[in-house]
């Protein structure tokens, strides 16, 4: 719709009870998740529908387009920042992209995610083909310590880890059972 403005970035401050207003992120575009890097002061965000990572500077307030994200019919809803400032993502089909905060540059990485069929059927009130499950992650979360990122797949709800220094996934158990797995086309017509 052209008459979209954008969608808002905003903070609340729960002690002050203050609403802030740090306007659109993109002409145009709706904002589907964010993520703080608090140590270094900085936002992303993630746009829809073009798919621009954004990053917004809380010091100076202001945003800045760090690129367009591949979409193969969608993209993630969850990133996450490491501890060097570095964001993860992921895109269909398989794909995990990079945003390198010292380098300031986009990375894209794909299939490293684990391929599984997904069905796929007609429906008047999604519009069109819609998928039980895509193929990049529906969560994401990022662990210190470890320097890994723990996630689910969207295709299967499967666990598995990224090593974000030898950019390795492994699977773990899905969370559903492998009777519903080869279920799919009966469960979703």
């Amino acid at each position: 719709d052209s008459t979209y403005e954008g969608g808002r970035f905003v903070s609340y401050d729960p002690v002050k009870n203050v609403t802030e207003d740090f306007g659109i992120a993109a002409a145009g575009e709706g904002i589907i998740t964010f993520a703080l890097d608090v140590e270094r002061m900085q936002a992303y965000l993630l746009t829809i529908p073009s798919g621009y990572l954004m990053r917004f500077d809380i010091a100076t307030r202001k945003f800045f387009n760090v690129g367009k994200i591949p979409s193969h019919g969608s993209i993630c809803r969850s990133i996450a920042v490491d501890a060097q400032g570095n964001v993860y993502g992921s895109y269909e089909d398989n794909g995990i992209f990079i945003y390198d905060r010292k380098k300031e540059k986009l990375f894209f990485h794909d299939d490293l995610l684990p391929k599984h069929a997904t069905a796929e059927w007609e429906s008047a009130s999604r519009g069109g083909v819609n998928k039980v499950g895509r193929n990049l992650w529906r969560a994401i979360s990022y662990d210190e310590k470890s320097n890994t990122l723990y996630g689910i797949l969207a295709s299967t709800s499967q666990v598995f880890s990224f090593d974000c220094a030898t950019k390795v996934v492994k699977e773990f158990i899905p969370l559903i059972s492998e009777r519903s797995l080869q279920r799919l086309d009966e469960i979703y017509p």
